[in-house]
């Protein structure tokens, strides 16, 4: 239909009006600021864009340069925008998408949504009238998305209305008609009769292609009305063209004809050329349907005239196509044949046309990219100078500026620079001294754990030997001046042991591998034990020790045991040490969360400015307490770590002369008592007697295997104890015992060859009955992690080392359900470990020599080792030392090492002469 021109209506902010050009012509001329000049010259190229689209084109480039000099970022992209347009108007699809594409990117730098709408819908129309319809709409979506931003009624009417048009030529006419409608609806609330005869005309067209003839009729008239209100002819022409086609869709020929005629005759009073020659090329078609030859001949004639006078090659093709029709219809084929030849031959100019046009178009728009590209890098680079010769400025400036600051600070910052040097190199020679002294302290603390690690096993292996024979040797029958020396040895050794624990607690709390383990037990029997193992020490000293504990204390709670009767241990000993004659009572006591334990004595008491100090460690109340009484100082300090390992609290009360009282507060948890108190996974594991069986003892210490073997003898008399001094002999001897004769074994820890935790994951891995013999680990370590390794690798118990007779026995009754018998009268064991030294240490003696001989270091030094508690124990101030200087001396094998073993070796060999 011919009111598809009308789509092309200005696509920006205001109208465009042709009449105001001379006036800004005028401005331009007298206009004073560049920045003006802008302004005018965008809008003439605007207000020329449909009239003389190329005139405008001029005007926009003066617009763009003086924009681009000036660096106006708006004018550059109004100038863009408009040229744009007019690119449109002269059908310059690919300058006018390429210069439309760089003012929508300038307007979005600027933030403006209301001209960038307006230049995307500038692509949108590039794009219809490419009859790209898919590429319209999505620029005019786009276009109606900024536009929400923007005020301007008439400016979003005028995108409504576009969006439209390629719906309606993609025959989506109900999307068509709803943006025609939206459009109609703005330009209404306006009164813009204008706009509403155009908007009466679209939604004619639209009705019309859904055969809806009446309501397509009844928007033609109401289009006609808003142009006649206005003046508008040649809108009133166009409706005039589109009702005549309504008519024909109809079949109503006559009324066809006669609208046809009169918008022909309105087009040729107007002198609207083109519209003429549209119009009249359909009148003759409609003559021709009519049966009006004649008039369709002459109707068509003129319009090839007109064709030939305005180049219009397609409408004198359909034209002539016509005519070819009208000439047979009247019975004159020659006419026909060559109007029809004719109209071959313009059809087939017109295709090369087209394809002149596609290629001219490339071309263009490889051109306009190009000039574009130039344009753009020598704008780049004006804006780059621009750029530098400010920076130039500035730096200059700056570079002044420094040079009087400089002048200025020169000495003052060189003073503190000098000054600043001096503070580093003594921050530097303090900080590598901190360094040094941090690693030293580092390196002090990892060598203290490792002393106390290996001075704890050195200690409890010898100790284990003297407690073991003295408890030996007190079952003997003896005169009572020795049952009394013996029994000062076993206290003087129980001492001991219990200073080696502390130091090794002290260790663990300072390393942090101290730690709870929360399980029921009986605090009862906890509370009774204690009281039993200090009744015999209170008689001594002739103290009273009472123990009370209140009815509504719980019997069981959920703690460690361990540590709590270590606590109360501590806690009763020390106020027995220092009470004589007098009182020591533990009262227990339920609160409403808590278990309160008093520990109070009437023994000498404590000052009060020394109250704060006696959880300190290495601290005792007075150096002549220390001399008197002895100690290390370091049992309040564990219990006071202890009660924290308990989130509990200790308090302290004296009076020197009254006495003391210590107050522990314990949150243990009340539970039901265990429905069995077995020990362990394999408590009464066997419940048969040992009479007649086998025990295994698995250790390499012989004055240890000496103690362990005399004592089961004693307790087990009709029991054969069998020893072995590695692990991977005891493996073996458990492998070979296919009829379960071994019912028990004593498995050492650290052993040659294969030590105890090996030894006993292999003997669990075997797939006989020997797997499940019982095992009782006898280790020196008191570690908890240590202890639980054992455990783990398939231990049934572990007994410390030295090992207290009643605990070995207990163990073994727990396994195996034989607690043994009194102990039977032998031989002394002094006069076994007599005949063993002498027995034994000359075959060392003799393996030494060997190992000598073929430079076998490591093995010397392995039977030192072996050594060493025997001969310390015959004669320690003259062997300790000499085995020391071979262990610990770094460079074995020179002359200086081989001479220390040498006179050991003599030393040896002359004692044992």
């Amino acid at each position: 239909m011919l009111c598809g021109l009308l789509v092309l209506a200005p696509a920006h902010g205001y109208a465009q009006d042709a009449s105001l050009i001379p006036k800004d012509l005028k401005r331009l001329e007298v206009a004073t600021t560049d920045p003006e000049r802008v302004v005018l010259l965008n809008r003439i190229c605007f207000n020329y864009a449909d009239k003389d689209p190329a005139k405008g084109l001029g005007y926009g480039q003066r617009g763009l340069a003086l924009a681009t000099r000036i660096v106006s970022e708006q004018g550059m992209a109004e100038a863009r925008s408009r040229m744009g347009y007019c690119y449109i108007r002269l059908s310059e699809f690919a300058r006018a998408d390429s210069i439309s594409a760089l003012a929508v990117e300038g307007f979005e730098r600027l933030g403006d949504r209301c001209n960038r709408a307006l230049t995307l819908m500038n692509l949108g129309l590039s794009r219809e009238m490419r009859h790209d319809e898919a590429g319209a709409v999505e620029f005019f979506q786009k276009a109606l998305k900024e536009g929400e931003a923007c005020s301007n009624s008439a400016q979003q009417a005028a995108l409504l209305y576009s969006m439209g048009g390629p719906y309606e030529r993609m025959g989506r006419f109900p999307e068509a008609l709803h943006y025609y409608t939206a459009s109609y609806a703005l330009d209404s609330a306006r009164q813009d009769s204008a706009r509403l005869a155009k908007d009466h005309i679209a939604i004619a067209n639209v009705h019309g292609a859904l055969n809806d003839i009446d309501a397509a009729m009844d928007h033609y008239k109401l289009s006609i009305r808003c142009s006649q209100a206005i003046g508008d002819t040649l809108v009133v022409g166009y409706v005039w063209y589109n009702c005549a086609e309504i008519e024909k869709m109809r079949g109503d020929a006559t009324r066809a004809v006669d609208y046809g005629e009169r918008a022909v005759a309105v087009f040729e009073q107007l002198h609207r050329r083109a519209e003429l020659l549209h119009a009249e090329v359909f009148l003759g078609a409609l003559y021709q349907d009519a049966g009006r030859a004649s008039d369709a001949r002459h109707v068509l004639e003129h319009a090839i005239a007109i064709g030939n006078e305005l180049g219009a090659k397609e409408e004198r093709m359909h034209a002539l196509r016509t005519l070819a029709d009208v000439s047979r219809a009247q019975g004159d084929p020659i006419r026909a044949l060559t109007y029809f030849e004719a109209y071959i031959a313009l059809k087939d100019s017109l295709d090369g046309d087209a394809q002149q046009a596609r290629v001219a178009e490339l071309t263009a728009k490889y051109e306009s990219e190009k000039k574009d590209k130039e344009l753009a890098e020598s704008r780049s680079k004006e804006l780059a100078l621009h750029e530098d010769a400010r920076l130039q400025r500035s730096q200059k400036t700056i570079y002044l500026i420094s040079a009087i600051l400089l002048a200025a600070f020169a000495v003052l910052l060189i003073g503190r620079v000098r000054l600043k040097r001096r503070m580093v190199g003594k921050l530097e020679a303090h900080n590598a001294e901190v360094l040094r002294q941090k690693d030293r302290a580092e390196e002090s603390e990892r060598a203290k754990s490792r002393f106390l690690a290996n001075v704890s096993h050195e200690i409890r292996t010898p100790l284990n030997a003297i407690l073991g024979f003295t408890d030996l040797l007190l079952h003997e029958p003896q005169d009572e001046r020795t049952n009394r020396f013996l029994s000062n040895i076993r206290d003087a050794g129980d001492d001991l042991l219990v200073v080696i624990n502390d130091v090794l607690d002290l260790s663990r709390m300072e390393a942090g591998r101290l730690t709870l383990i929360d399980e029921p037990f009986d605090l009862y029997r906890c509370v009774h034990l204690c009281e039993a193992i200090l009744h015999h020490r209170a008689v001594e000293q002739q103290d009273q020790l009472n123990v009370h504990i209140d009815a509504d204390v719980p019997q069981w709670v959920v703690g460690d045991s361990a540590r709590l009767t270590q606590i109360l241990l501590n806690l009763l000993g020390n106020a027995l040490k220092f009470t004589t004659h007098g009182e020591v009572r533990l009262m227990v006591s339920n609160t409403a969360a808590d278990i309160r334990f008093r520990i109070s004595d009437t023994g000498i008491g404590i000052p009060k400015d020394k109250l704060t100090s006696v959880f300190d460690r290495f601290v005792q109340v007075d150096q002549k307490d220390q001399r008197r009484y002895g100690g290390t100082g370091l049992g309040l300090s564990i219990v006071k770590e202890l009660v924290a390992l308990y989130k509990g609290r200790i308090h302290v009360e004296s009076e020197p002369g009254k006495g003391t009282a210590f107050t522990v507060v314990l949150a243990l948890e009340a539970v039901e008592a265990p429905a069995t108190t077995g020990q362990g996974v394999h408590a009464n594991r066997n419940n048969v007697s040992l009479d007649g069986r086998t025990i295994l003892v698995a250790e390499d210490n012989d004055l240890n295997a000496v103690v362990t073997t005399e004592t089961l003898k004693r307790h087990y008399p009709g029991t054969r104890i069998v020893r072995v001094d590695n692990g991977r002999a005891a493996v073996e001897r458990i492998a070979q015992d296919t009829e379960q004769d071994i019912a028990l074994v004593l498995m050492d820890v650290q052993m040659p060859e294969l030590d105890g935790l090996a030894a006993t994951r292999q003997v669990r891995a075997m797939k006989n009955a020997s797997a499940r013999v019982p095992i009782v680990a006898l280790t020196a370590s008191v570690l908890p992690t240590d202890l639980s390794r054992c455990i783990d690798a398939g231990m049934d118990a572990c007994v410390t080392k030295p090992f207290k007779v009643a605990e070995l026995l207990k163990a073994m009754e727990r396994l195996t359900g034989d607690g043994g018998s009194a102990p039977v009268h032998d031989r002394a064991i002094p006069d076994l470990y007599v005949e063993l030294f002498h027995t034994l240490v000359p075959q060392r003696l003799s393996a030494m020599r060997q190992a000598l001989a073929r430079n076998d270091h490591a093995e010397v030094r392995r039977i030192v080792h072996v050594l060493r508690p025997q001969l310390v124990h015959r004669d320690a101030a003259r062997f300790s030392e000499a085995c020391d200087a071979v262990l610990d001396t770094d460079r074995s094998g020179d002359a200086l090492w081989l001479g220390k073993v040498e006179r050991m070796i003599g030393e040896i060999e002359r004692e044992i002469a």
